[in-house]
Formats: structure tokens, sequence, C-alpha cells
């Protein structure tokens, strides 16, 4: 269904309930009088709502975000420790075990750490 058809249907819903319900009613909250529509007083606490689970939705999907990132960081530091790791089996195989001289693998710095100097 094309994204016009959908917003077609919705208008035609709108504009019929918007009829059926053309009454007017008296809203009091705290100090604030309001008389409006029932449609328009109705659709303006659906709209509320769907910006509030919009906004909690928000909330939601920016917390994922920061984790998958923390996630990919680690899986890329635990990554390069394994080549790591790797490379000095490689070295040890092919000296037969004999440690006469580890080879110096090159370190890897998280640019997220500082790193204090006295």
């Amino acid at each position: 269904m094309s994204l016009l058809t959908v917003m077609a249907a919705v208008s035609i819903f709108v504009v019929l309930f918007a009829l059926q319900n053309a009454q007017t009613v008296a809203l009091n909250f705290i100090f604030i009088e309001f008389q409006g529509s029932l449609a328009f007083v109705t659709l303006t606490a659906f709209f509320c709502g769907l910006l509030v689970a919009g906004c909690y939705l928000l909330i939601y999907k920016a917390k994922q975000y920061i984790k998958d990132k923390a996630n990919k960081e680690e899986i890329e530091k635990l990554t390069q420790e394994k080549q790591k790791q790797e490379e000095l089996i490689q070295y040890l195989k092919e000296h037969n075990g004999q440690m006469t001289e580890v080879p110096k693998v090159k370190e890897v710095k998280n640019p997220f750490i500082r790193e204090w100097k006295d």
C-alpha cells in the first residue's frame, strides 16, 4: 500500500471522527478552563500520547546506539589482542617453543583513555 493511500485513509478517518464528535465539552485543569469539540480534545490527547511515546522510544534507541558503539569498540580491541596472541603463537611454533627472544608486538592504545604522567 502506498503512502498516499495510507494518508488518504487516515484523513478520511479523522474527518469522520470529527463530524461524529462535534459536540462541545468543557475541560478544567488546575486553573485553566477550556471549551472545545470532543474530537479536538480526543485527538489532542492522542497526539500528546504519541509525542510522549516517541520521546521514550528516542531515548531507548539512543541508549541502544551507545551500547552498540561500546560493544563494537570492545570487539575491535579483542580482535587486535587475538591477532597479537596469534602472532606470538606463530613465532613460538617457528622456533620450536624456544623463547630466546620474544618479538616485540606493537602496542595498541585506546584513544579514549588518557594516560597520566607524573
